[in-house]
């Protein structure tokens, strides 16, 4: 992708690459928010998914999270490695894969047949694309078998969910300036079960929620 596609600079990694960035050592990556913030921590939710999906608990599928950002900060890329991407890419893999895979793990029926289950799996695949990848590979995609026991491994109970369609009106001046816009969004707030009423208390038995896709505006993804 980085050499054929996007055309990269920093992709002409070689055994001299992997040895330079041992000897320069752990740098700070001055890259753009949306980078380390949000491509960053994505890359890292799949490395932490491609454990998760294939039956690994939390913890265990946090050190491949981990050890994928590593991996990826040595011999990846010829940039020197960055003590800033390690964090955002690790830790911020796992908590936003966790996020997915429950997300995930809501859509999916595995009892479901037909055009519904076409419909719920690649939902799913656009929520969580390495554990789709990784149902389509095992057959688990289209296998009719039980659901989880456990409804917090599904849909647990007290959950809250809330679909906002609405518009802002912006302007650098004042709202009913020349300039003023009016910008659409769609916002989604969810809540993972219930906090005082849950019997279990892993990571990720309850969290909250709240995304924003703008319309028009500078970002895709903000907050009001």
């Amino acid at each position: 992708m980085n050499e054929y596609v996007r055309n990269a600079n920093f992709n002409q990694i070689s055994p001299r690459s992997w040895w330079s960035n041992i000897g320069d050592g752990f740098t700070y990556d001055d890259n753009e928010f949306l980078t380390n913030q949000y491509i960053h921590p994505f890359n890292g939710s799949q490395y932490f998914n491609a454990a998760r999906s294939n039956g690994l608990t939390f913890w265990p599928s946090y050190a491949v999270a981990l050890g994928g950002a590593l991996q990826w900060e040595l011999a990846g890329e010829t940039h020197p490695m960055s003590f800033n991407d390690l964090v955002s890419t690790g830790i911020g893999g796992a908590a936003l894969g966790e996020t997915l895979f429950r997300l995930s793990s809501m859509v999916l029926d595995n009892e479901a047949t037909g055009p519904r289950r076409v419909f719920r799996e690649t939902s799913a695949f656009f929520l969580d694309p390495i554990r789709g990848l990784n149902r389509v590979l095992s057959g688990r995609a289209w296998a009719v078998r039980s659901n989880p026991e456990d409804a917090a491994d599904t849909n647990p109970a007290g959950q809250r969910n809330e679909l906002n369609i609405d518009w802002r009106r912006l302007s650098e001046n004042s709202p009913s300036g020349a300039d003023a816009s009016n910008l659409g969004f769609v916002e989604y707030y969810h809540e993972h079960g219930d906090l005082f009423a849950n019997e279990r208390h892993g990571p990720f038995d309850f969290f909250t929620l709240d995304a924003q896709l703008n319309f028009g505006d500078k970002r895709l993804i903000g907050g009001r």
